[in-house]
């Protein structure tokens, strides 16, 4: 016959020990979580090359033109959108649109952006659409301006 004894003092320091453990990876995971936290991008690689992103006061026109596209100064309109947190077929195709052109949304899903509208000088492709976040171009498309019409990468 075996008994065991624990003695109420060897269980406090146990249970102190595993507290402290269980603490320290908790500070550990939440430091390497914010440290991990990436930046939007400054920069993409589309199919003309690299072009920044950065669209801070307004300066669409420089960001256009950086892409061989001939746009208004100011947008047509503003609109805040909310990128859905799951992506369906739709979404899907359209983020692989975002793609070719360097881009990727699906690291801003569930989050709000402006989408803003522009006239640009193509017959094809009269309109130049561009969602931005926090002063960074995060997608975006050129289009007909018709429901269900084609739609290409911005590069």
């Amino acid at each position: 016959m075996f008994v065991f004894n624990i003695k109420p003092f060897r269980r406090k320091r146990l249970l102190i020990a595993i507290a402290a453990v269980v603490l320290a990876t908790a500070i550990t995971c939440t430091v390497a979580a914010i440290l991990h936290e990436e930046k939007p991008a400054d920069k993409a690689q589309g199919s003309k090359g690299e072009y920044s992103l950065v669209v801070e006061n307004g300066e669409y026109r420089e960001f256009f033109s950086q892409l061989g596209i001939d746009s208004e100064a100011q947008p047509n309109d503003i609109r805040s959108v909310k990128i859905p947190s799951e992506f369906n077929k739709t979404y899907e195709d359209y983020n692989e649109l975002q793609r070719r052109a360097g881009l990727d949304l699906s690291r801003y899903k569930g989050e709000q952006a402006q989408l803003l509208t522009f006239s640009i000088s193509s017959k094809e492709t009269p309109l130049a659409v561009l969602l931005v976040k926090d002063g960074r171009v995060i997608g975006g498309h050129l289009t007909n301006g018709e429901y269900g019409g084609e739609m290409l990468p911005l590069c």
